[in-house]
């Protein structure tokens, strides 16, 4: 109790102090009034830090007429807490039904009441075929967000570094008129620099590779520096995965990866921007079957 006592006396001076100092302050008559004060103005700052954090994330936030709902909840009859518990879960499912214009209100609510009107068993049963139903929809509403989020994501690469899809086409184009460059129906661009007489690996072999990667501005962002690499054929970027299966163990060559067959509009590591075009020496040393291979391990270049 004495304790509780310095508290109060301790947040009285506190809130004294603002209310002299403050014009307009409430006017705290006791310690009951400080204490209160203190708590609802902490109460109040906790619920705008989350407001703030809404409002930077993109949500539109009508501060008033949080305070007005708030309000009213404050000084209503707390027998009817149920009543705003509902009525909260309501707005929170009229909020789906803004986001999503597939689904129709009227069957949501039929669906909704008739949960509520049976009994727990009956409910069981009707979930077991409804669910089914349920899940798919959230599942086909995940994919098609997932879609909308990477097309939103692709788009804003597309501003910032659109200009590497137009240098990388331009340098594939130079590339070809090479001697001895080769293109497939992909638009991968190589050169054989030294013919092999190996094995040929298929998508799910394993294989050691010596390699040099580079920007088209000849940067360099990755090589095995001596000592090969290995991997499953299928476990890499498509231009890597479609050039080995186009080489002979022993070979080596130079290829050109358009962006849509390396890493696209993704960022790859430090180095490599989104849409980047890259530039490969492969050396193709050895094929290892994939009942060989079993036992090895794959890192993903």
């Amino acid at each position: 109790m004495k304790k509780i006592s310095i508290l109060l006396a301790a947040s009285a001076m506190a809130l004294g102090l603002f209310s002299c100092n403050k014009e307009g302050s409430t006017n705290l008559k006791d310690n009951a009034d400080s204490v209160s004060y203190a708590v609802g103005f902490g109460n109040a700052n906790e619920l705008l830090n989350a407001i703030q954090g809404a409002k930077a994330q993109g949500q539109d936030v009508d501060s008033a007429l949080f305070f007005k709902g708030f309000e009213e909840g404050f000084n209503s009859d707390t027998t009817k807490l149920w009543y705003y518990v509902g009525q909260m879960q309501g707005v929170q499912a009229a909020q789906r039904f803004k986001d999503d214009s597939t689904l129709n209100k009227a069957m949501f609510m039929a669906g909704f009441k008739k949960a509520l009107g049976v009994d727990s068993a009956t409910r069981v049963v009707l979930s077991d075929s409804l669910n089914v139903i349920a899940q798919k929809y959230y599942e086909l509403k995940a994919e098609a967000d997932r879609k909308k989020y990477e097309a939103e994501m692709e788009k804003q690469m597309e501003e910032q570094y659109g200009e590497n899809k137009t240098k990388g086409a331009a340098f594939i184009a130079e590339f070809k008129k090479e001697a001895g460059v080769k293109t497939t129906a992909s638009g991968l661009a190589y050169q054989v620099i030294k013919e092999g007489n190996g094995a040929t690996p298929t998508a799910t072999d394993q294989v050691q590779v010596n390699y040099v990667g580079k920007l088209i501005d000849g940067t360099v962002f990755d090589e095995s520096k001596g000592k090969p690499a290995e991997f499953r054929v299928d476990g890499v970027i498509k231009g890597w995965t479609e050039m080995l299966q186009l080489m002979k163990a022993g070979s080596k060559v130079k290829v050109v990866i358009p962006q849509d067959l390396a890493y696209g509009a993704r960022y790859a590591g430090e180095k490599i921007p989104p849409f980047s075009t890259l530039v490969f020496e492969i050396e193709l040393v050895k094929v290892l079957p994939a009942a060989a291979a079993d036992s090895t391990s794959a890192d993903e270049l």
